[in-house]
């Protein structure tokens, strides 16, 4: 594991990289892209196990924080969606620089998701996309977060703040031109550029997510839908949604490494 700042002098971004461990090595890179800032906390264990997973079957894999968020440059009221997608652009160079890996996947959760697919119509060449309960519309996911942090500020007794433009949210800044440019994205229409496969990941049942991949089908690109109930788990409790996270990791771990057989 190598912790490493990397990008422009006046945005360094902050990642990790861990190299590939064992007899068996591949030529195969994983980036993988967090949430956004909101749900950064409840993901870090994930990704960092899964990191050491996808090495230790060999592959080069660099997780990082985006601009602002995590221990990178910047202030959270900063970032915006076009400067995250040029984050990991530049995270996706740097993978490549320090692997010499001839391939490369992507993994986005959630907003990651999203953003991974913007960067690839950018013009980011992946082999595989794998989704893990990627945002699909926008306005549906701020809904959804203004939804937690309103359940959040009655658990800690804080007073209810009713209505839509909270400036904060889940204990971080919320400027408007964020709320905006996170409401417009609707990604339910559109393709991720040159990539061969995507794969998706839903851990409870979403219907944007089955409208995601049929749009993938019509349009000729090889894509898969992973429900929880295919994975064996239930999507009900906190005990369930524990064992669903583990075999979510295991399933995403084996899609990826199915990349360097191919």
């Amino acid at each position: 594991m190598k912790p490493m700042f990397f990008g422009d002098s006046k945005r360094k971004l902050y990642g990790v990289y861990d190299a590939p461990r064992g007899s068996e090595r591949h030529s195969h890179a994983v980036l993988l892209c967090y949430p956004g800032i909101q749900e950064y906390g409840t993901s870090v264990w994930g990704f960092r196990r899964l990191s050491a997973m996808l090495a230790s079957e060999g592959h080069h894999v660099l997780r990082f924080d985006y601009f602002g968020t995590g221990d990178s440059a910047g202030r959270v009221e900063e970032g915006s969606v076009a400067t995250w997608v040029d984050d990991i652009q530049q995270a996706a160079l740097e993978l490549r620089e320090i692997s010499g890996a001839r391939q490369l996947s992507i993994l986005g959760k959630r907003l990651g998701g999203a953003l991974a697919i913007k960067a690839c119509q950018a013009g980011l060449l992946a082999k595989r996309l794998v989704l893990w309960d990627p945002v699909v519309k926008g306005r549906d996911y701020v809904s959804e977060l203004e939804m937690w942090d309103t359940r959040r500020n009655l658990l800690l007794l804080h007073a209810e703040r009713r209505g839509g433009g909270r400036s904060e949210l889940l204990g971080y800044p919320f400027p408007w031109p964020q709320r905006r440019e996170l409401q417009e994205l609707d990604l339910s229409g559109e393709l991720p550029g040159a990539v061969r496969k995507v794969a998706i990941f839903a851990s409870s049942s979403q219907p944007a997510l089955q409208s995601l991949q049929d749009s993938y089908t019509r349009a000729g690109l090889t894509s898969e839908l992973h429900r929880a109930s295919e994975l064996g788990e239930s999507e009900a409790g906190a005990q369930g949604r524990a064992q669903l996270s583990g075999s979510i990791l295991n399933e995403m771990a084996s899609e990826l490494t199915e990349v360097s057989a191919a």
